[in-house]
């Protein structure tokens, strides 16, 4: 079998016959002549070497070529189905297994390096927008989440090639920690939807966005490689330019890359210019050793934006009159991210395959706001020095393929908070008591079961014990939370045919809190102020899906109904109090329970080879329960879709149209209406309509043009904190 535990998956061969791996083709014909033989044999786990080969792709194809052309066996590409001439997906995100998305147990997409770079993003979410399942959510220009199945933030796990994102101070609300990624330094992204906390532990609630890193690759044909890439776009007047090189040796190979952007302020298709100027920078470095039978990484990333502009605290929201703020910047953000990973083969009793990581991700959270209509000047810094150890092995055993590991994380956080007043400085409370420090560790097992020809089962469990110590302050004693938790997935694959799959899933997730769930203190959105409860527990979940696949040559599509029960909900509960300012206290707490479900649809067809049609329709449905009765629950996307047509008359000219559209969401709760950022009328629908192509002038020249909001629309998307760019052209040159 094939297991990943955060290294580089699979192999693949470029176009014009350069295959960086000469075992490569051999292993990709083996899986194809099972595949030709037997469809429904060989098909979902890839050959056991596949995972030790570290070649990447220089193009990734969409449209259904010979299988002779391209054989690709990596997270987020494709692989060639020899008989059908289908082109599946490979992911490892659903099972911690290299296997093609036709075949898995669970709703998962994967966006590949050449849709990433379609899109022309600025940061992460923006590659995101028009997936399955996936809605996007932006308080800022330079800020952005993924909602995924109506839950965000913290109730969304995100990792980099399998280490851990969130953090102590991670916020389950819209939060800007996800952009401080560079999107530029990804091969892939892979979104696990529902709940995924047997396998991966907490916060994997509404489901997983697995960032899988770019990695400099052994063995290539040309020793040296560059790469350089320059954008600009118009509404926002954004400038950015991304640069790398690489050296590849027979058993070493090192890569190195640096970023920037900068953006000014928007406009909207209203013709409002929004206090939005924003920049980011950032620098990443790689390194591969490899050997016969175990290979090692060393990744480095480093990614910071100076000053980041909080625009719903600058304009008047929806029932203000005047900003909240005079001033409010993230300044500055960064992220410092440094791992070591090792993966090898040995024929051993109790695993032939092991992997183990070791890393520290640094999040600097620093901030200046300053209240309308007064002097004072609030200073704020947040630190999380979050350090993790990871292990996993994996095993055959006749029809079951086993894999089980480890997880030990250990986060430590700093806090900080002055004020000055004419000129004086003082301290004040930070909003986290200094030195805070939250711990897990996690044992967990996963088995794929091969019933038989046409049925398939998985099962992961984890059990975890999670410690969150609060040292004492002003009015919170020494306190020192304690949780253990248990956590299942189960799931299921029968083969209708070989070209149909039915899929059925059970998951009970958690979310444990966290340090901002029972220790933040300090202003929060719609004039509220938060105070700390030490009393909190985990928040629980229970949900199921069905679903249905189907693959022909030319056409894919997917349908999924899936239904999710929380309770014990983490949410904000006012005290009756006011603070000095007008602002209502509130206070965390276990109040609330929710009723979820909603549909995941996407259709792709191919009427002609170089003609793709491709439509996704996603919709959800909340309910909360609260002591006060049923209300609709927080942030529930709109039915949303997005429909596109693409033109591939050559290799070398690719041309489409894309239109995304929601409809109106006036399904509000209380905590909605209250919330500036949101119309309590209801978020109106919208449609944006826009044109994009590229054409690859030469083996080493890609220029890419697109307009974005062709109409010039004036919308906001649901819950998002800044209306939309107006019309939008962009350019982008790619060397290589």
């Amino acid at each position: 079998m094939a297991v990943d535990f955060g290294a580089p998956v699979g192999c693949n061969t470029r176009l014009a016959g350069i295959c960086p791996s000469p075992s490569c083709l051999g292993q990709v014909a083996q899986l194809v002549e099972q595949r030709t033989e037997n469809p429904r044999v060989g098909s979902s786990i890839l050959p056991l070497a596949t995972i030790f080969s570290s070649a990447k792709p220089t193009i990734v194809l969409r449209n259904r070529i010979p299988a002779a052309l391209i054989a690709l066996c990596s997270p987020g590409l494709l692989i060639a189905d020899g008989d059908a001439g289908v082109l599946d997906r490979i992911q490892v995100t659903a099972g911690g297994t290299a296997a093609t998305v036709f075949d898995v147990a669970r709703a998962v997409s994967v966006v590949d390096a050449d849709e990433i770079a379609e899109t022309m993003p600025q940061i992460l979410t923006d590659a995101l927008r028009g997936q399955p399942g996936v809605f996007v959510q932006q308080t800022t220009p330079g800020q952005g989440i993924p909602i995924i199945r109506g839950l965000k933030g913290s109730e969304v796990l995100h990792l980099v090639d399998g280490f851990r994102v969130n953090n102590a101070f991670f916020r389950n609300a819209p939060n800007q920690y996800l952009a401080l990624i560079d999107v530029h330094t990804l091969s892939s992204v892979e979104v696990l939807r529902g709940p995924s906390s047997g396998r991966y532990g907490s916060d994997a609630m509404g489901g997983v966005v697995q960032l899988i890193t770019d990695t400099p690759i052994t063995g290539q044909p040309e020793p040296f490689s560059y790469r350089a890439l320059a954008r600009a776009g118009s509404a926002e007047r954004t400038w950015m330019a991304r640069a790398s090189a690489a050296y590849s040796g027979a058993a070493h190979a090192v890569q190195l890359g640096a970023s920037g952007l900068k953006a000014g302020d928007r406009r909207t298709g209203s013709g409002q210019k929004l206090p939005s100027a924003w920049s980011s920078q950032g620098a990443d470095l790689g390194w591969h050793y490899q050997q016969a039978r175990w290979q090692s990484w060393l990744d480095v990333q480093y990614s910071e934006q100076p000053a980041t502009p909080r625009v719903d605290e600058l304009i008047a929201g929806f029932g203000q009159q005047q900003p909240s703020s005079a001033e409010f910047e993230f300044r500055p953000n960064s992220r410092l991210f440094k791992r070591l990973r090792w993966q090898w083969q040995a024929d051993l009793a109790l695993f032939d395959q092991a992997s183990l990581q070791i890393g520290r991700q640094v999040i600097r959270d620093d901030r200046r706001s300053q209240p309308l209509n007064r002097s004072r000047v609030d200073l704020e810094s947040n630190r999380s020095r979050l350090d993790g150890v990871l292990g996993g092995f994996a095993r055959q055993w006749g029809a079951h393929s086993f894999s089980y590991g480890f997880e030990f994380y250990r986060d430590q956080l700093q806090s900080s908070r002055r004020r000055i007043v004419d000129g004086e400085q003082t301290i004040r409370r930070p909003r986290f008591p200094d030195q805070t420090r939250q711990s897990s560790q996690s044992l967990w097992l996963a088995d794929r079961w091969q019933a038989g020809e046409e049925l398939s089962l998985e099962a992961s469990a984890r059990l975890s014990r999670f410690t969150l110590d609060l040292p004492a302050s002003l009015d919170l004693p020494r306190t020192r939370i304690v949780e253990t938790t248990p956590a299942l997935d189960l799931g299921g694959i029968w083969s209708v045919t070989p070209d149909i799959n039915l899929i059925a899933g059970q998951g009970w997730a958690v979310r444990v809190p966290n340090a901002f769930d029972a220790a933040n203190f300090g202003p929060r959105p719609g004039n509220r102020f938060n105070v700390p409860n030490p009393e909190l527990g985990t928040e629980r979940l229970r949900a199921s899906e069905l679903g249905m696949r189907l693959r022909r040559p030319q056409l894919e599509w997917e349908l999924f109904l899936w239904r999710s029960t929380a309770r014990d909900r983490i949410n904000s509960l006012e005290t009756g109090e006011l603070t000095d300012d007008g602002e209502v206290v509130v206070q965390s707490a276990n109040i609330d329970s929710a009723r979820l479900h909603g549909i995941e649809a996407m259709i792709e067809l191919q009427p002609y080879p170089q003609w793709t049609l491709r439509q996704v329709i996603n919709y959800t449905r909340g309910t909360l329960s609260t002591s006060a009765g049923q209300e609709p629950a927080d942030r529930i996307p709109p039915l949303n879709g997005e429909l596109s047509l693409r033109w591939q008359p050559s290799a070398a000219l690719e041309t489409w149209i894309r239109l995304g559209a929601t409809a109106r969401q006036d399904r509000l709760s209380a905590r909605d209406r209250a919330d500036p950022r949101i119309n309590p009328e209801g978020s109106a629908g919208w449609a944006r309509f826009g044109l994009g192509l590229r054409w690859q002038a030469s083996e080493t020249m890609t220029l890419r043009l697109q307009v974005d909001n062709l109409a010039d629309r004036s919308y906001r998307e649901h819950g998002s904190g800044v209306d939309a760019a107006g019309r939008d052209f962009w350019v982008e040159l790619e060397i290589r």
